[in-house]
């Protein structure tokens, strides 16, 4: 359930505000339509991903904006950037 994942990522995100939600495409698109109502009037831009592997496409969207950025993924498979919060994480050595 998207919205029930939004909710648990705008927790992991601390007091971090976002104004916006900008999505890395595909089922993240859900991702970001759930997370669209939890934004602010100010804040930093949210940069959100279904899955994290290497880290390339959010660090690509990120650098693209311009703008200060949050990030959220909903699971990554690699220890992600520090400006980036997981859901869920892949334990290190597991396959």
């Amino acid at each position: 359930d998207w919205e029930a994942l939004a909710v648990i990522g705008v927790a992991l995100l601390e007091d971090e505000r976002f104004d916006n939600v900008l999505s890395c495409g595909g089922a993240a698109d859900r991702f970001s339509a759930a997370l669209w109502k939890h934004r602010s009037r100010d804040g930093v831009l949210l940069v959100v991903d279904d899955v994290l592997t290497t880290g390339a496409t959010i660090e690509r969207h990120r650098q693209a904006s311009g703008r200060l950025c949050a990030g959220l993924v909903v699971f990554a498979r690699s220890e992600p950037p520090s400006w980036v919060r997981s859901i869920f994480r892949l334990s290190p050595g597991v396959v």
